[in-house]
């Protein structure tokens, strides 16, 4: 049987459910197949799952949240800035593939793919940002500023970090004719604060005289420059019976303008790497040829 509505549109899948209660009230155990018929069941199951495993997600978290703050409104009020963060980067990314890119829809899957991961990235965020805040407050209150620590282990250590107050990436991929692929990956970000102090500055305590000490009144007066990062990816794709064969052409770093990612902040130091020196650039650009074969 043809049907003469468009494949996947709301008449076609009217149909089939015309279909399929018509067949089931000759012959109970007869089903109707095809593509649009697929295509319902796959709708289906995505609003079913959309239904039950949203609002549980939403569920375990606030749960998690009010364990961890102890607190009547700010776990609601951060589920809900993840809520519209998930439906806001659903909406953009809709709105950009149908618009921009051309395509005719998303995919049934992707409301609940998309929200699944977006909820789950931020909340870890928003637990480690809120434990820390509770650890902070009651040696500097709600009012005043919290000093970051100063970083240790095997990496970058001995300097004081603050993170930035806005943060913005956005990747995707597009996929061509002729099996060429464009791919981008883009973060801007505020620049980190320059905490400039002094250290081994004797302070008279009895437990620990010599301490670093802020030579400004707030550690985000001054600031590092805004740092942009671009990386783009294009890939030609042969395929010859079950081998593919792809070659890369990816480019680092395109909006680099030597961007400073670090400075001296101590005080007491001199000479060249001493006091506001910079230490830190950010990487040049980088070209990269590369090959990979499926089989």
């Amino acid at each position: 049987m043809i049907l003469d509505a468009p494949p996947a549109s709301e008449d076609a899948f009217k149909t089939v459910a015309a279909l399929r209660e018509s067949v089931k009230a000759a012959d109970a155990t007869a089903v109707v197949g095809g593509s649009d018929a697929q295509a319902v069941d796959a709708r289906d199951a995505a609003v079913r799952d959309r239904e039950q495993i949203i609002p549980a997600i939403l569920a375990v978290v606030l749960i998690v949240l009010y364990v961890l703050l102890c607190a009547a409104i700010a776990p609601l009020v951060l589920v809900a800035v993840m809520v519209l963060s998930a439906l806001s980067a659903l909406g953009l990314g809709g709105w950009a593939s149908v618009h921009v890119l051309g395509m005719p829809a998303l995919d049934y899957t992707t409301p609940l793919f998309a929200f699944l991961f977006l909820v789950a990235l931020g909340v870890d965020y928003t637990i480690f940002l809120v434990t820390r805040t509770r650890e902070e407050t009651p040696a500097h209150g709600t009012r005043g500023g919290i000093v970051v620590t100063q970083t240790g282990g095997s990496g970058k250590s001995n300097i004081f970090m603050v993170l930035p107050q806005y943060q913005f990436v956005a990747n995707g991929m597009y996929q061509g004719p002729w099996e060429i692929n464009f791919g981008a990956n883009w973060v801007l970000r505020q620049g980190y604060a320059m905490p400039y102090f002094r250290n081994n500055v004797a302070t008279g305590d009895a437990l620990s005289n010599n301490k670093s000490v802020l030579v400004v009144d707030d550690v985000t007066d001054f600031r590092l420059p805004a740092v942009s990062s671009l990386d783009a990816r294009v890939e030609q794709a042969f395929t010859i019976q079950r081998v593919k064969v792809m070659f890369d052409l990816d480019i680092f770093n395109i909006t680099n303008s030597a961007t400073v990612l670090g400075k001296q902040f101590n005080y007491r130091l001199t000479g060249p790497t001493g006091f506001n020196q910079i230490l830190e650039v950010m990487n040049p650009r980088i070209l990269r040829l590369g090959a990979r074969l499926n089989f």
